[in-house]
């Protein structure tokens, strides 16, 4: 069985912000992920042998999620070797509001030299399937006719 996901893929200068189809996740997603196309004055960066971090803010706190961790969610791929893609934990974003971002990728031989992407943002909404909707039976409206009936007696 396939697995279906939903995609958002946008451009990150290191250098300077752009502007990018905004992004929105639905709360308790979690098929959503980022191809992020990392890139400096519009040339691509080569991550190769890179750690690299992506910071979430939302809601009043912060996480982060990292590519050299396992359950990080976070992969190094491309042809230049800089695409980075996020599958988003269901807590890095906020459930209902707007969740800053911003990567951050370590270099060099010890990985200490520290560069920071702009920050950029998405919006996240709630799922109208919640613990308060109700399962939809045929029998439903047949049901609560019979209950007013009863409460009116």
């Amino acid at each position: 069985m396939s697995e279906v996901l939903k995609d958002f893929s946008a451009n990150i200068d290191l250098k300077e912000t752009l502007v990018f189809e905004p992004i929105k996740v639905v709360e308790g997603d979690n098929g959503n992920v980022l191809v992020l196309n990392i890139v400096k004055d519009g040339d691509p960066v080569d991550l190769t042998d890179c750690l690299v971090q992506i910071v979430f803010a939302h809601s009043g706190r912060t996480v982060w999620q990292d590519s050299s961790s396992p359950s990080g969610g976070i992969t190094i791929s491309g042809d230049d070797n800089n695409i980075v893609t996020v599958r988003l934990h269901s807590d890095s974003y906020a459930p209902n509001g707007i969740t800053v971002c911003q990567v951050k990728v370590y270099s060099g031989p010890t990985q200490t030299t520290l560069v920071s992407s702009s920050r950029f943002s998405f919006k996240a909404e709630l799922s109208l399937l919640n613990a308060e909707t109700v399962e939809s039976i045929e029998q439903y409206s047949i049901l609560t006719t019979l209950i007013e009936s009863v409460n009116s007696v």
